[in-house]
């Protein structure tokens, strides 16, 4: 199973955003990437940073302000279940540009090697701009879909949320599924999906 941190396949999801680093991977000179700029086949987004044609608009948007497609944004581009709602572009920024408008998650700035951010990263960043409820939805579809433990979730995120997802009340039924009680207002509840939660005054708050 690949890892949630990993970095994204580009090529593979067809964003056609690509580093300077990326392309000379590949193969590529910088003579060739002036040429193809030159040519119009390449577009330079900023130093570094290069689009196709037929680039992600949302990839090449996230690219020219300066970060990387994450958060909410990212998980779309993943191919996970995103709660209706979150229409704009989430864009995580470099170390030097994380003021507002910028998607963040907790803990060390990362660097921003790939148009889109890695899973972990993305979820991370989206648990500061997604609804409590929303969240637990998305985190149930790269759950599900990647055939998944909560404990490998938990295991990806260390470090890169805050509070740490947690384990429900005890008094949650054995056997059954728990949901973590990471906000204010959400009980937790034992369901057969993984990770939900149902809205209550028991919850535990954020600390």
């Amino acid at each position: 199973m690949e890892p949630l941190n990993a970095g994204v396949r580009l090529r593979d999801m067809n964003v056609g955003v690509f580093t300077r680093a990326e392309l000379l991977r590949t193969g590529e000179t910088d003579s060739s990437l002036r040429r193809y700029v030159r040519e119009g086949r390449l577009s330079r987004l900023r130093a570094g940073w290069y689009a196709t044609g037929t680039a992600n608009p949302a990839a090449v948007e996230a690219v020219r302000r300066g970060g990387v497609l994450s958060c909410v944004s990212a998980l779309v581009v993943h191919g996970f279940w995103v709660a209706p709602g979150y229409p704009n572009v989430h864009v995580r920024g470099l170390r030097d540009n994380r003021h507002a408008g910028f998607c963040r998650h907790r803990g060390r700035p990362l660097p921003t090697r790939a148009a889109v951010d890695s899973i972990a990263t993305a979820l991370a960043c989206a648990a500061d701009c997604m609804r409590g409820e929303d969240w637990i939805a998305a985190a149930d579809s790269v759950l599900n879909k990647k055939g998944m433990e909560t404990e490998d979730l938990r295991q990806a995120l260390e470090g890169l949320i805050t509070p740490p997802v947690t384990d429900c009340s005890t008094s949650a039924t054995p056997g059954r599924s728990r949901a973590p009680s990471r906000w204010p207002g959400y009980a937790c509840a034992p369901v057969d999906t993984r990770w939900r939660c149902s809205r209550g005054s028991a919850g535990a708050g954020v600390t």
